[in-house]
């Protein structure tokens, strides 16, 4: 299939009728769609007056929705709009919580991501609904000129760590865009000069990197140091929002930069060459982490809902890369993620995005529900305004890049990409420490949090589902890269300042220290871990414990069924169908692609829950298999001590017959080592060093290929 505006119609048509569910009429000719309340119910209001006016409009223009329709969400659209400028701070009309909205630092993100919907509804504004628009943007402009601040800090901010409070890369774009849309869209009044220099500073500190504060390159009149306010991003693209290497924010801050270019486009506008400041180059790391069928390989975790937010925001930022430097493997993953959506709807089969998988959601919160389906029908809508102008946009699709290599080696992630496995680690994931062994033809064995890390969850440590982090430390790690794998080793402390009601609370180094050592091998498919967690106290209590801990999602993108074997033979896996924990054999596959398997510690578990899982609202059911599982008890020395393998687009038969060639090593008390045989026929051995005394390299095993047997070091050798 191709991306087509007729694809879009269709699932904004659809949605908007459920939607109907969400609306609420009001006096004057106004409306809203959620719960109308500030902060994310005023952008879920923006959002979807964006989809309704793309479907009203464009559907109508097209003769893709049928008219009575179209002109029920023109109307909608018109409603919404509104009320979202009434209730602006430049307006005379309240929320319905009792409040107005604007003048805050992300009040402009839902302006930016409802203007591609205004563009086309504009021309059917009346001339008091034109006059308010007008009164909200250059009222926003004003503030974002004049007294903007994010959190302590005034202006435009940057730092590539999120716990200094000056990590603001996104909120610089959206910043940036409207003040530059204003400038544009007001030439002639007075404070436009100062609008668009003031626009162009922020956007160049948006994908902001440490060289640019030497620069000399001219960029819109200056040389670049002469604006520059910070990296916000490491050397190597990098980003550390909301304290883990979050790929969903890299995405976002493309995503603002693709609202703009098409917005200016379509208004006949000039464009800052600020806008494109360093976005090819982050594209060029993002789309190595993106998935065949246009799903975001979230290396470093993600602490929200899975398969949702940030993952919409790569669309329009397909759509930018298209347009704007000629990628033609960003239509691949247009269309790939188009597809997803189109699936996940299927599955929900009342016109809603998420009405599957997100079914409690709704007794929980309609103000987050309402703001997650909007996300996903703005992006649609964006889409539709952009094929509406430039039909061919995206007329010579090409295959995404099979091969990448990426390290950032001060915040402690590297990953590598082939045909046959995509293998990561990230010590700063959410949650600290999480890998990924994954086919990369298959977004639906995805799932992230402690993946292939595990750990420990103490009594006191609460936040099973997310915020780990606040109760574990890193202490340091190391990475070596080599030709079409790396290496990494490290540690960290577990179990924090957990504390238990009533009385007492946990040294802040923490109950336990936990060593892990993860390698991909060179082979294309194979990953090693090595993994040691020792008690800190003469007793410590857990609420579970796992080593190796491989997720595999199992709901919509899969049919809710997973064929699992192992030594003893085949079985289905219904998701949601049990809660259980069943003892398996030394080795498992996964749908003939998926393999892993005990190289010392004992045999796998099989963790199963009826409950869905991942992120504080759960949502995507999931199967686990861990080894030497442990729940609600009582521990002391040495709680975990095991080593594993994870393969990626291997049979059950090569996954038993990795098995049976892997070993371990004796070779002394602080040393793990194990010896496997790759796909490639080549043997490969690991060894980690997780005490304090150097070691010699045992030279017998092979040439050494990375690393060393320093303390906290991994080496691996090769025959």
């Amino acid at each position: 299939m191709t991306v087509t505006l007729e694809r879009c119609l269709t699932l904004l048509d659809a949605w908007l009728e459920q939607a109907e569910q969400d609306w609420i009429s009001l006096p004057k000719g106004m409306g809203c769609y959620g719960t109308g309340y500030n902060a994310w119910g005023v952008q879920t209001n923006q959002k979807y007056l964006c989809a309704a006016a793309a479907a009203g409009v464009l559907g109508a223009r097209t003769g893709l929705i049928a008219p009575e329709r179209a002109e029920r969400w023109t109307e909608r659209a018109r409603a919404a709009l509104r009320f979202s400028c009434a209730s602006h701070h430049s307006g005379d009309t309240l929320l319905l919580d009792g409040t107005q909205w604007g003048h805050t630092w992300i009040s402009q993100l839902g302006v930016e991501r409802m203007m591609a919907g205004v563009q086309v509804l504009e021309p059917l504004l009346d001339k008091d609904d034109r006059a308010a628009l007008d009164r909200m943007l250059q009222s926003e402009a004003d503030y974002c000129a004049i007294r903007y601040q994010r959190g302590r800090f005034p202006g435009i901010s940057g730092d590539v760590w999120n716990a200094s409070g000056k990590n603001n890369p996104e909120s610089n774009g959206w910043v940036g865009a409207l003040l530059w849309r204003c400038s544009q869209r007001y030439p002639e009044d007075p404070r436009a000069a100062d609008w668009a220099e003031q626009g162009i500073g922020f956007l160049l500190n948006t994908v902001s990197i440490a060289s640019d504060a030497s620069s000399d390159t001219v960029i819109d009149g200056k040389a670049l140091r002469e604006r520059h306010h910070g990296a916000n991003f490491f050397p190597n693209y990098a980003l550390d929002h909301h304290g883990y290497l979050n790929v969903g924010y890299m995405v976002i801050c493309l995503s603002g930069a693709a609202f703009l270019h098409f917005d200016l486009q379509h208004g006949g506008h000039a464009r800052p060459e600020a806008l494109d400041h360093h976005q090819h180059d982050l594209w060029q790391v993002v789309k190595g982490m993106v998935f065949a069928d246009g799903r975001l390989i979230r290396i470093g975790g993600d602490s929200r809902l899975r398969y949702s937010y940030c993952q919409e925001y790569l669309l329009p930022t397909c759509a930018y890369m298209a347009d704007r430097f000629d990628d033609r493997s960003a239509a691949t993953m247009a269309d790939g993620q188009l597809g997803l959506i189109e699936r996940e709807a299927a599955a929900s089969a009342d016109g809603s995005f998420y009405g599957a998988r997100f079914e409690t959601l709704r007794r929980r919160s309609v103000y987050y529900l309402t703001r997650l389906e909007s996300d996903r029908a703005n992006v649609i809508a964006q889409l539709a305004c952009y094929l509406a102008h430039k039909p061919a946009l995206f007329a010579e699709p090409a295959s995404p890049p099979c091969t990448a290599s990426w390290c950032e080696p001060e915040h402690g992630a590297v990953m590598v990409r082939s045909e046959h496995r995509f293998a990561s680690f990230s010590w700063r994931a959410y949650g600290l420490a999480q890998g990924l062994c994954l086919p990369p033809q298959r977004s639906d064995l995805a799932e992230w949090q402690r993946n292939l890390a595990g750990g420990l969850h103490c009594q006191g440590d609460e936040g099973f589902s997310g915020g780990w982090d606040s109760h574990r430390k890193p202490l340091g790690h190391r990475i070596h890269q080599f030709d079409g794998g790396f290496a990494t080793c490290g540690a960290l402390r577990e179990g924090c300042s957990a504390l238990i009601p009533e009385g007492w609370r946990a040294p802040e180094d923490g109950q336990a220290e936990h060593h892990i050592a993860w390698v991909a091998l060179p082979d294309g498919h194979t990953c090693v871990g090595l993994q040691r967690c020792t008690a800190l106290l003469p007793r410590i209590y857990l609420r579970r414990a796992a080593g190796l801990d491989l997720a595999i999602p199992n709901d919509v993108f899969n049919a809710s069924h997973r064929t699992l074997c192992d030594a003893s033979g085949s079985r289905t896996l219904t998701a949601g169908s049990e809660d259980a924990d069943h003892q398996l054999g030394p080795w498992a596959c996964v749908d003939e692609q998926l393999a892993c398997g005990s190289i010392y510690g004992g045999d796998l578990a099989l963790e199963r829950r009826s409950e869905r899982q991942g992120g504080p609202h759960p949502s995507l059911h999931c199967e686990r298999l861990a080894l030497q599982l442990q729940r609600d008890c009582a521990a002391s020395g040495t709680v975990l001590d095991c080593g594993w393998f994870v393969a990626s687009a291997i049979s059950s038969d090569h996954s038993a017959a990795l098995h049976q060639s892997a070993s371990a090593l004796e070779l002394g008390d602080d040393l793990r080592a194990v010896s496997v045989t790759g796909q490639d026929g080549k043997r490969y051995t690991v060894i980690a060093n997780f005490g304090a005394t150097a070691a010699t390299t045992p030279t017998a095993y092979g040439s050494c290929l990375a690393g060393s047997t320093e303390p906290g070091d991994v080496c691996v050798l090769v025959d």
